[in-house]
């Protein structure tokens, strides 16, 4: 499956606008299994998500970049890079490459002599795609699950770069590495450059980096959030980065995936400059031997949307065990309904402004004596819970009423919301008809905006 949604992207100031999300139905990362009743994940869809199910590359999400064709290769990397299924395709051996439905591989190939469009010579070629002029990308959450090759000198990257590249180039445009590594086993590195910041990040330590993992970073207007298996490992805030220099990152950025040979920075880490620059002989018969790849089983991109008063529970983009009905209560519309024990709903990526720390939901339950808990959490359904409120029986499945509860730690920047349900019996507990977030706390059994 591969869909992209909400493209193109209006800014006025620091306000970005995208179209809304379609109907779709995407796994998300950080959602563990269904509900105990066994229901499937369902979703409205991120701005983009492909999981390189299909046979080839669908350029109406990406494109080439080529060496002496629309790009020049840079930092004394010594591939060129091409168009060419030799060097990028899609590989649906899932026994053996550990991924779901296919796997985009990207893999470089020993070429001695190879000669570009516009006459260079390399000896090495590979592919870098981009979604740029087809999916420009805000504020939200951007992923891929990838499996990176060992070696010195393998440069493989996942990063974003603003859409003003070509007008005010490089570091003015702002640039986001989202997943970077140089053969290096035990680590990969993420960080952003800009006007006067340099390589401001930091990194993940592993186990084993060149197993598979979920690179991940959050962006909004206060700042830009790293994670690795959904820990997050970085923070930079917005008013760091203006410390050292412009903030640049309200604009839209495209996304690249490539994988460099050699260069300046796998230079500085090897010291190698033969037999090439940043590429040692044991990491150059790897490559000729065609044992070097990256694997990526899917990219995504979650669009951030700020929170308002009021979200419509049944507005939720993923529901495990929950339905949808027609509500009575005040202002009609719809609700959450047949929530048990286990169930759980969650929401697209929003921003929560300072000194959030309070929380209202609208419930009603028909379960008689039967109680049960909602938890608020953060990131995934297993996260710890920042509020857990118990709900009884309320008269009916359309007895309405608003419960308050504090919100602690008070959330801020970027997240995924989780509401999960638990109860100590077996059947449905509640109806849910939506959840306000406030600031300052308030009491208000009204549930007024």
């Amino acid at each position: 499956m591969r869909i992209n949604t909400g493209v193109r992207w209006s800014v006025v100031g620091a306000v970005a606008l995208t179209v809304s999300a379609l109907s779709l139905v995407p796994a998300l990362a950080d959602v563990g299994g269904a509900g105990t009743r066994g229901t499937s994940i369902q979703s409205t869809g991120p701005a983009l998500w492909d999981d390189f199910s299909g046979t080839e590359l669908d350029r109406s999400l990406w494109s080439f970049e080529v060496t002496g064709g629309n790009f020049a290769t840079t930092n004394r990397e010594q591939q060129a890079y091409v168009d060419s299924p030799e060097t990028l395709y899609i590989d649906h051996d899932d026994a053996a490459t550990g991924a779901v439905n296919g796997a985009l591989a990207i893999h470089p190939r020993y070429r001695p002599g190879f000669r570009t469009p516009a006459g260079e010579t390399y000896d090495f070629i590979s592919s870098r795609i981009t979604t740029r002029h087809v999916g420009e990308y805000g504020y939200g959450s951007y992923s891929a699950r990838m499996k990176l090759p060992a070696g010195s000198g393998l440069w493989p990257a996942f990063w974003a770069l603003g859409i003003n590249h070509g007008q005010v180039g490089w570091p003015d445009c702002g640039e986001i590495d989202i997943m970077e590594n140089i053969g290096r086993p035990e680590w990969t590195s993420a960080g952003v450059h800009a006007p006067g910041v340099s390589g401001l990040g930091g990194q993940q330590t592993f186990a084993n980096a060149t197993g598979w993992h979920v690179y991940r970073v959050d962006r909004s207007a206060e700042g830009i959030a790293f994670f690795v298996d959904d820990r997050e490992f970085r923070r930079i805030s917005r008013a760091q980065v203006e410390s050292m220099g412009t903030w640049v990152f309200d604009q839209p950025e495209y996304l690249l995936l490539n994988l460099a040979l050699g260069g300046v920075w796998p230079n500085s880490d090897n010291k190698t400059t033969s037999p090439y620059f940043g590429l040692p002989q044991s990491t150059v018969d790897r490559i000729a031997a065609g044992a070097v790849r990256v694997l990526v089983d899917w990219v995504s991109v979650v669009p951030a949307t700020s929170l308002s008063s009021r979200v419509e529970a049944e507005d939720a983009n993923w529901r495990s065990g929950v339905d949808i009905e027609d509500t009575t209560d005040v202002g009609g519309g719809r609700n959450l309904s047949r929530i048990g024990n286990g169930d759980f709903v969650a929401f697209d990526a929003r921003q929560f402004g300072p000194r959030t720390t309070g929380m209202r939901l609208r419930v009603a339950s028909g379960a008689g004596d039967q109680t049960g808990t909602i938890s608020v959490r953060l990131g995934g359904p297993a996260a710890p819970a920042i509020a857990t409120v118990r709900v009884g029986g309320t008269g009916g499945w359309q007895a309405w009423q608003t419960l308050t509860t504090r919100l602690s730690p008070s959330p801020t920047g970027l997240h995924r919301i989780f509401l999960t349900f638990e109860s100590d019996r077996p059947g449905d507990f509640v109806n849910v008809n939506w959840i306000a977030f406030t600031r300052p706390w308030i009491n208000d059994p009204e549930g007024r905006d």
